[in-house]
């Protein structure tokens, strides 16, 4: 067994913090007295039997041990980090967490950006495309979404506000797309990694001829993030909890 790029959870899902192994490795995780089996076995009930800063230290151990190349966060918040930040031996590489213009001027995404700055902690942003998605679903409320005039919504309606905007800017640069332009607001506004996935070698060809074109401009970056504030939006609200 390999586990290459997962996401070892102390509960199921992105509602709450998760821890991640990073990349590189040398055992196979189920190998008898491998110090991840700990953790591993925390993984088979639903609960959270560890603390962040003892989870975190089992993490420190495979990295420390030369089993884990980089370790790493993902959906913690600024309290969180800043609780690992009094025991923590290894700083987190990177902390992976929801972004996008529907979501980035929420004070809590705000004040995680901040922590991760002062700690040199790279942020991942992840769904940072979906705004052009209209969801399947509708998902739970946001008890602590930002107080303010925006809708809160809980499942994008037809139309989602952000694509006209997204169309005429990509239209107006020589055809980038609503998705290349997303990107390049999200690289540009926050400066880390950008996760997204798919199946489809052209939209793979798609990401990344993103930074084939020219920066968005400080008057596009505006716009975008302008419109994004009509409409509150977290698909996994629970992971600030």
């Amino acid at each position: 067994m390999s586990l290459g790029l997962p996401q070892i959870q102390l509960n199921s899902g992105h509602s709450i913090p998760a821890l991640a192994f990073g990349t590189g490795g040398k055992r196979d995780p189920t190998a008898q007295n491998d110090p991840r089996q700990a953790l591993l076995d925390a993984l088979q009930e639903d609960t959270q039997p560890y603390s962040l800063q003892a989870a975190w230290s089992i993490m420190e151990n495979l990295k420390q041990e030369g089993l884990r190349k980089d370790i790493g966060l993902s959906n913690f918040g600024a309290s969180d980090i800043a609780t690992l930040s009094q025991s923590w031996t290894f700083v987190p590489a990177m902390n992976q967490i929801e972004l996008s213009p529907h979501c980035a001027h929420d004070p809590r995404t705000s004040a995680i950006v901040d922590i991760c700055a002062k700690h040199h902690i790279t942020p991942m942003a992840y769904s940072s495309l979906s705004p052009l998605r209209t969801p399947r679903e509708h998902f739970p409320d946001d008890p602590g979404a930002p107080q303010s005039t925006c809708p809160i919504s809980s499942g994008f309606e037809e139309g989602q506000p952000l694509r006209p905007l997204l169309h005429r800017i990509g239209s107006q640069r020589g055809g980038m797309t609503e998705t290349q332009v997303l990107l390049a607001w999200t690289w540009q506004v926050f400066r880390g990694c950008i996760v997204t996935t798919t199946d489809k070698r052209w939209r793979m060809g798609e990401y990344l001829r993103t930074f084939d074109h020219a920066p968005l401009t400080q008057e596009e970056l505006d716009s975008i993030s302008k419109v994004g504030e009509t409409k509150y939006y977290r698909r996994y609200p629970r992971a600030l909890a």
